[in-house]
């Protein structure tokens, strides 16, 4: 994701420093980890944190005529002012469809890791949230203002949502509905089909993160430090107020939503009704992603370069681990299964020569780097 240097929004919340850009990282077909970051998409192996080897249609491995070496997956796109800092789709067996930050959508051949349109096709703004897919529509929001719904093959318009500021999260399709937050400080409900306006809500404050729905209730945090609970008639049923910003989305389990905030505190608060059930200073900087989930653990990565594992039932620091460097992204959980041996936690990191570190998702054991 890009943002500017300093972020402010309206009165009432101070301004906080961010670093330029994060990379995003997500999983292909539950195979490989891609990476976006900047001008570049790189396929890294999970098991190894090694680039993934191009191959031919034979199954053997491709190897450059100029070096001898083995070609791997990974698509620049420096020459043609591209940057991507959302998550490709597939759009079938062999392309994947990018919303990259400069105003276009380019489409990639996934077996070549070469992209087939290098002039794209272009939208109506810049791009830093993921894009939502609900059957044969694709719905982008733009990180000035604004929201459009696409024809997923011809890539055409189909409707356009005002806001008065950007989105900067994914946003959430449910029944036919869709929820998105802004940096207006709204909280609006969309018709899918349409893009009329159902109801919005004012939170008081920008909202950067995705809302999440649970129980027939939306949950999203503010830069008003608050957590805000809603029901799907749009009103606010509950509110709970945090120490700074909540920019990650909350994370539910059961009857529980686990939310971070930029002092870097962890909390536990009951759904629905957003009482706190225990909250703890895991970093002496900010956290920005949402929580992961690993067994009895709530795993956070915070500012400071700190990934901590805390103890499900008391927010007791259970491991502590330090990449070294600052974490802004969204962790991935990747489960054991025929790629991986174990369940691991892949965090992203700002440095741009070492973007990618993992952890067993149990033991906080240090797996690998992914070094540039």
């Amino acid at each position: 994701m890009l943002l500017a240097l300093i972020v402010l929004v309206a009165a009432g919340c101070v301004s906080t420093r961010l670093g330029v850009s994060w990379p995003s990282i997500s999983m292909i077909d539950d195979q490989y980890i891609l990476l976006a970051y900047n001008s570049y998409l790189v396929l890294i192996e999970p098991a190894t944190g090694e680039e993934v080897k191009l191959r031919d249609s034979d199954g053997n491995v491709r190897i450059d005529p100029e070096t001898g070496e083995a070609r791997t997956w990974e698509l620049d796109g420096a020459s043609n002012q591209q940057a991507f800092y959302s998550t490709p789709l597939r759009l079938d067996d062999n392309t994947l469809l990018a919303a990259e930050y400069n105003g276009r959508f380019v489409k990639i051949d996934y077996a070549a890791a070469r992209i087939n349109n290098p002039a794209g096709n272009p939208i109506s703004g810049h791009v830093v949230a993921d894009v939502t897919v609900g059957g044969d529509r694709l719905y982008v929001g733009y990180n000035s203002q604004n929201l459009e719904a696409f024809d997923l093959e011809s890539l055409s318009v189909l409707w356009a949502f005002e806001t008065t500021s950007g989105i900067w999260s994914k946003p959430l399709l449910h029944n036919g509905v869709l929820y998105i937050t802004s940096m207006d400080h709204n909280l609006y409900a969309i018709d899918s089909a349409d893009g009329s306006e159902l109801w919005r809500v004012d939170l008081q404050g920008a909202a950067a993160g995705a809302p999440v729905i649970a129980n027939d209730r939306l949950y999203v945090g503010t830069f008003a430090r608050t957590v805000v609970e809603v029901n799907l008639e749009g009103e606010i049923t509950a509110t709970f107020t945090a120490n700074n910003w909540v920019w990650g989305s909350p994370v539910i389990e059961g009857d529980i939503a686990y939310v971070t905030d930029l002092s870097g505190y962890v909390y536990a608060l009951s759904v629905p009704g957003l009482e706190q059930v225990w909250s703890v200073q895991a970093a002496e900087s900010g956290i920005r992603p949402s929580v992961l989930l690993a067994g009895d653990f709530v795993v956070t990565a915070s500012r400071d370069g700190r990934v901590t594992w805390l103890d499900k039932g008391d927010g007791s620091v259970a491991i502590a681990r330090e990449p070294g460097t600052e974490v802004l992204s969204e962790m991935l959980y990747i489960p054991a299964g025929p790629n991986v041996s174990q369940d691991i936690i892949v965090v992203a990191t700002v440095q741009a020569d070492r973007p990618l570190v993992a952890f067993g998702a149990r033991d906080g054991q240090l797996l690998w780097e992914y070094r540039r």
